[in-house]
């Protein structure tokens, strides 16, 4: 593939606040590149003072254009409900005006309001609520996010998974050199300063232990590791708990006594996440914690990464028992769209097969009674009360974590309106029964 450049089209703008009395100039390929105030990027326009007030000026226009065509949509010949047209505004216009969140968040508050403004214009189009309906029963009704929270949701979100992929990007290593060194005022409206230190630190999430991401290998080539789903009758979850049972007895008969057995199992409650895993041969057990943050399933996976690092460690066949059959299926279709703890098991997983002979993931049925499973599930639940044991975050679930503040946040607000005391009934108010 070959990319082609015409200087014609290309343009310098000067960002800095010491403007200079006149544009030196820059030549490519003979031809000269103009300096402008104002330019296109990606679909974002820059100006040199980062006001965006072109941008969102444009935003506008469009936005208002989408709605008048949308509002045909509301006529009684058609029955389109609240909620199916707060759907279609949010995914035709709202989108749109989210796009370039951690740049246009640069924008001031005037910025901001001229944003709101649409948002409040389709929730009462949607509801069919009067002009003077005050803006926290707006959202209050819709249950919507308001734009500045939406982009502080989008900034974290985009700015959490740079921090994932530091390995092949630049952009928290500059967040974090922009961040010490820079002290204008200015730049407290960066999305990379002020909001990711706020609702990072309200989640007590930690950047630099998100695990980071890698390059997706292809674990199936591999001649000396295999998972197995559905390869064995023990596997069949809808059988009998006791034929499963004298399956599996029958399968771990045939295994070669040399073959070293583990188990893994993670469990959450309210307060923490914890992990287990088990060399089931010779009977030791690593069990802890880990950021409260993360699903069961990004548990699962750093469960059975905490056993192969901690277990696999001679040139012998080793087999691991897991009772979560998504993590499994996640493992054999990698790629680049997987979730990060996948990809971060699959490296643990690569690395060690270069010490052992052979490895294999099994999946065996959950709570029906296979003594491996019982084992690790149990000492996953005791360990919700032991000290952390890795401090790994997955930043899908920092993601998640981030959102849910957001949502807090959101409540907050409604709750120190003036209108909560008067409009209770509200919080009673369910717009998916519409």
């Amino acid at each position: 593939m070959a990319y082609g450049y015409r200087p014609s089209k290309e343009y310098i703008i000067n960002f800095s606040a010491r403007k200079s009395s006149s544009h030196f100039h820059i030549y490519f390929r003979g031809c000269s590149i103009p300096w402008v105030n104002i330019g296109r990027f990606l679909g974002i326009q820059y100006a040199a003072n980062f006001s965006f007030r072109s941008h969102i000026e444009q935003l506008k226009i469009k936005a208002i254009k989408k709605l008048n065509v949308i509002k045909a949509l509301a006529s009684p010949r058609w029955g389109a409900s609240a909620s199916d047209l707060l759907r279609i505004c949010n995914a035709c216009i709202i989108q749109a005006i989210e796009y370039g969140a951690h740049t246009v968040g640069m924008t001031n508050k005037k910025g901001f309001e001229s944003l709101q403004v649409i948002q409040n214009n389709i929730i009462r189009f949607a509801f069919g609520l009067p002009r003077w309906t005050p803006i926290p029963i707006l959202h209050k009704v819709s249950n919507e996010i308001n734009i500045p929270l939406r982009f502080d949701k989008r900034n974290m979100a985009f700015f959490i998974e740079q921090f994932s992929d530091r390995a092949f990007t630049e952009v928290s290593s500059s967040i974090r050199d922009s961040n010490s060194i820079i002290s204008n005022p200015v730049f407290n409206r960066l999305p990379c300063e002020a909001k990711m230190e706020r609702y990072s630190g309200l989640s007590n999430v930690q950047l630099e232990k998100i695990i980071p991401s890698t390059v997706p290998g292809d674990l199936e080539k591999c001649k000396s590791f295999v998972i197995r789903i559905r390869d064995f009758d023990f596997q069949h979850r809808n059988d009998n708990p006791s034929i499963i049972g004298i399956m599996f007895n029958d399968f771990k008969s045939h295994l070669n006594p040399d073959q070293i057995i583990l188990a893994t199992d993670a469990s959450k409650s309210a307060r923490s996440t914890a992990i287990a895993a088990i060399n089931c041969s010779s009977k030791v057990v690593i069990k802890g914690t880990i950021h409260n943050t993360n699903s069961v399933y990004s548990g699962e996976d750093f469960a059975i990464a905490l056993a192969v690092m901690n277990f696999v460690n001679e040139n012998k066949n080793y087999i691991i028992f897991t009772d979560s059959m998504s993590n499994l299926i996640a493992l054999k279709n990698l790629n680049f769209h997987s979730p990060r703890s996948s990809l971060f098991l699959a490296r643990v997983i690569s690395e060690a097969l270069q010490i052992c002979v052979f490895l294999e993931l099994i999946y065996t049925p959950a709570h029906v009674g296979l003594p491996e499973n019982e084992w690790a599930d149990s000492m996953a639940k005791q360990a919700l009360t032991c000290p952390q044991i890795c401090d790994w975050i997955s930043p899908e679930d920092a993601v998640s974590a981030c959102d849910k503040i957001i949502r807090q946040k959101q409540g907050e607000e409604w709750r120190n309106s003036k209108y909560y005391d008067r409009y209770k009934w509200l919080n009673e108010f369910d717009i998916n029964k519409l």
